[in-house]
């Protein structure tokens, strides 16, 4: 209680808090000036309080959820703060701090949300507990051992608890003591404000309701000018209140010109009901006026389902209309919140999407990438404890009919296209961070060519009924290719990703670009903070006009997408990718032969940070050439490259298998690898001819077995939802050259590694062949003369693809195989 008594009179009002109650209110058309300073005193526990001392009080509560931030707290001392903010709480508003007493009068008092209610009640009993010695078995919320989201929720209790108090100032400023009539108080116009790309102006007001509790009613704004009502414009025509029939949602109100109408639905759910601030949005230009500015009155009207009007006021403001040739004025017929029947926030409720993000990016699965449009969205969920929610996305083309789907994975029961991210809320209060839903461009019945489209999110409760939703336009070219299955789903760890900060620093030290046979990439890049931070890196092959090429064998774009970070990782990193040049045609080179090389480093909502491309020169359709393979198994995980390192002076030769690896499939994370050194000329594995006695033979093969396990790193993970590469690392005995049993060793520009890929139970994925050239010799201590064996070895860009049915040789079939492997 310090605290409270401590105040200073310089406190700063959060900013946020200015949108609960601003400079300018009205009260039946009557417009005030002044804001806080004009408002009456309210009578709290025997003294006098106004708006500035409830900011006050609020801002001091602020400050001390900084300290809970800190990493040096222990469980219980954040129990123990937790538990100091809600007593104070209940002790400034009820002087009485108890939970079975103080709660249920604050909130009565407040005529406050049960969701937030509910939360309030959670995290006092589950602070108690813990501030009291939490026993065994104990149902204790995984908050308090997460700092980051003990003050998120405490936030969403204080900031409702800030915006519920001005509005009760407010309401008892234009009313006073009486109590006894329903009404619509604090209206306010916010200007350049934006929803779906298109500027408007924000008409706000709080309600009190009486008695309306199960009732469907309408919050409409009206606009007049010089007395008269004024007309949507010619391409918006959806902007109208058509709540009087029944049409289907785009059907157009027929010949009859409607007045410009914007609203949204309120649904009281209870006899006594108090929001805050119910907002609706007017596009500038949906208005029919002349250009210039334009004295409007704008009228709020709370009607009944049949349209009688319950309470109303309005306001008059100014409007700078803008031409009708202007920029801003949206392409085609805009649909309306009312003809799509949806809103970003349900105002009864709480629910909402209070951030929607489109971007281009892409994704890659079982070794497919694709070009997508990933929408990232911020959600609130209020009251849905248990319940399976689901985030639905939906594509409308320019006249707002729905896209149907080209994959039947993505379509809804009438073929339009439809993903989906169900989502199961463990707290009564709920906010998530960064949830994606990636939606591939081929899966989207376009025309090829530049679309203009609008994006549709929308939170469906269990039964499939909207309680929320909103719109974003984008703009896509769709080339013409063949369509693919994509196992592309949404994710909704990257919440993960924003508790974690800001962006860390990821430079790149060199794109290295080579051809031969194949097109080969790396990007080596380093990060001081890998496990902090994750990012996607996009490799692409353009022609001169920057679009992707696609591949002339099968249609499918020439790209590749890999995720590296949010693990714990070694400071520097290289990604290897490869194109295959048989691929390209002859019209996607360029005046001299070329093609462009782009490497693009995304964060996970598609924020291009880093573009680099470098221009290649290489010969088109393949001639003369052996087509090798780089089309990727159907697999979670294939082998990319193998690298060895030439510097190291052993007999040993260390290799580096970099494989890529889907993160989101938990049968790919535990291969198994078998690799030998093999002659290239007769495909034989090489095998010593000394052996000691009582030796088997088996032991002196060349051949081993590595199993792997990439669990822990994808439990680290901060996302999971691509393809990540990793490296399993083997030394290879070259040694063996000089004892292999065959008349002549094998000349050493001829030796080549075989790697075999096998799945988690067992099953042959892939197999590879990687030539190794050997460039200097190894002397071996204490020997005499030189021995053509040696080191520095490196691998050639071209590497052999062997069929999944060839294995290893015979003489090592049976139960050496099986029982290397541990499989039957």
């Amino acid at each position: 209680m310090e605290a409270i008594e401590a105040f200073e009179e310089d406190t700063q009002i959060p900013e946020y808090l200015e949108q609960g109650y601003t400079q300018t209110k009205v009260s039946r058309g009557v417009k005030l000036q002044g804001g806080h300073q004009n408002l009456p005193a309210l009578i709290q526990n025997g003294r006098q309080i106004g708006p500035r001392e409830i900011s006050r009080f609020v801002a001091a509560l602020e400050e001390r959820l900084l300290s809970l931030q800190r990493g040096d707290l222990s469980r219980r001392a954040l129990a123990q703060e937790v538990l100091a903010v809600l007593k104070d709480l209940l002790a400034w508003e009820v002087s009485n701090s108890s939970l079975e007493e103080g709660c249920a009068t604050f909130f009565q008092r407040l005529q406050g949300n049960s969701a937030v209610e509910a939360l309030f009640r959670d995290l006092y009993r589950e602070a108690r507990i813990v501030t009291n010695g939490a026993g065994a078995g104990t149902d204790i919320s995984p908050a308090f051992g997460n700092p980051a989201q003990l003050v998120s929720e405490l936030e969403t209790i204080i900031s409702w608890y800030s915006r519920r108090k001005l509005a009760l100032a407010a309401l008892w400023d234009e009313q006073g003591f009486d109590s006894a009539e329903e009404r619509l108080f604090n209206l306010e116009i916010a200007h350049d404000r934006v929803w779906c790309g298109l500027q408007g102006f924000e008409v706000s007001c709080g309600l009190r309701l009486l008695g309306r509790g199960g009732q469907h009613l309408w919050l409409k704004a009206y606009l007049k000018h010089e007395g008269r009502a004024v007309k949507p414009a010619d391409d918006f025509s959806f902007w109208v209140d058509d709540t009087d029939a029944a049409p289907s949602p785009f059907e157009l109100p027929g010949e009859k010109r409607k007045d410009l109408c914007s609203m949204v639905p309120v649904m009281p759910r209870g006899q006594r009901v108090i929001l805050d601030a119910v907002k609706v949005f007017v596009p500038y230009a949906a208005l029919n006026l002349p250009a210039g500015k334009r004295e409007v009155e704008v009228e709020l009207d709370l009607q009944d389902e049949h349209g009688n009007s319950i309470v109303s006021a309005s306001i008059a403001e100014q409007i700078y209309v803008e031409g009708r040739h202007s920029a801003a004025r949206s392409p085609g017929n805009f649909p309306s919140p009312q003809a799509l029947g949806i809103w970003p926030k349900d105002t009864t409720t709480g629910d909402q999407i209070f951030q929607l993000e489109v971007r281009r990016g892409y994704r890659e699965s079982s070794g497919q990438s694709y070009e997508v449009i990933n929408v990232s969205a911020d959600i609130d969920l209020f009251g849905h404890l248990g319940e399976e929610i689901v985030l639905e996305c939906r594509v409308l083309n320019r006249d707002g009919i729905l896209v149907e789907s080209k994959l039947p994975s993505m379509q809804s029961k009438d073929g339009t296209f439809s993903q989906r991210l169900t989502l199961n809320p463990q707290r009564q209060v709920v906010r998530y961070f960064g949830l994606q839903i990636p939606i591939p461009l081929h899966a989207l019945d376009l025309e090829p060519g530049r679309n203009d489209v609008m994006i549709e999110v929308c939170i469906l409760a269990p039964d499939s009924r909207v309680l929320c939703g909103t719109l974003e336009r984008f703009a896509c070219d769709i080339a013409d290719r063949r369509t693919g299955e994509a196992a592309l789903i949404p994710v909704m760890d990257g919440s993960r990703v924003a508790a974690g900060g800001g962006l860390g620093p990821f430079n790149i030290s060199a794109l290295e670009v080579s051809v031969k046979d194949r097109i080969r990439a790396a990007l080596a890049c380093t990060s001081d903070s890998w496990e902090k931070n994750a990012f996607r890196v996009i490799f692409s092959l353009e022609g001169a006009d920057g679009t992707t090429l696609l591949d002339s064998r099968d249609n499918m774009e020439l790209s590749h997408t890999i995720c590296i970070g949010g693990f714990e990782s070694e400071r520097e990193q290289t990604l290897i990718t490869y194109f295959d040049s048989a691929g390209i045609s002859a019209q996607d080179l360029n005046e001299n032969k070329q093609v462009r090389l782009r490497a693009r480093v995304a964060t996970l909502s598609d924020q291009i940070l880093i573009n680099e491309v470098r221009e290649i020169a290489i010969e088109a359709d393949g001639q003369g050439k052996q087509e090798v393979m780089t089309k990727k198994p159907s697999s979670e995980v294939y082998m990319v490259d193998l690298i060895c390192d030439p510097l190291v002076d052993s007999k040993f030769l260390p290799c580096s298998l970099a494989m890529n690896m889907n993160f989101a499939a938990p049968s790919a994370l535990r291969p198994t690898i078998y690799y030998e050194l093999v002659d290239s000329l007769s495909g034989a594995a090489l095998a010593s001819a000394e052996s000691e006695q009582g030796d088997s033979p088996l032991d002196n093969l060349s051949g081993s077995v590595q199993k792997l396990d990439f669990t822990g790193k994808q439990q680290q993970a901060l996302y999971r939802g691509g393809s990540f590469q990793v490296r399993a690392n083997f030394s290879l005995d070259l040694s063996v050259v000089l004892r292999c049993k065959t008349p002549a060793p094998p000349q050493p520009d001829k030796l080549c590694v075989k790697v075999m890929l096998f799945s988690q139970d067992g099953r042959l994925i892939e197999t590879r062949e990687f030539p190794v050239g050997i460039v200097r010799p190894f002397i071996p201590r204490g020997a005499g003369k030189v021995r053509e064996v040696g080191l520095g070895a490196r691998i050639e860009t071209e590497s052999r693809s062997l069929t999944q049915e060839e294995d290893i040789p015979s003489k090592k079939k049976g139960s050496f195989f099986s029982r290397m492997l541990g499989v039957g």
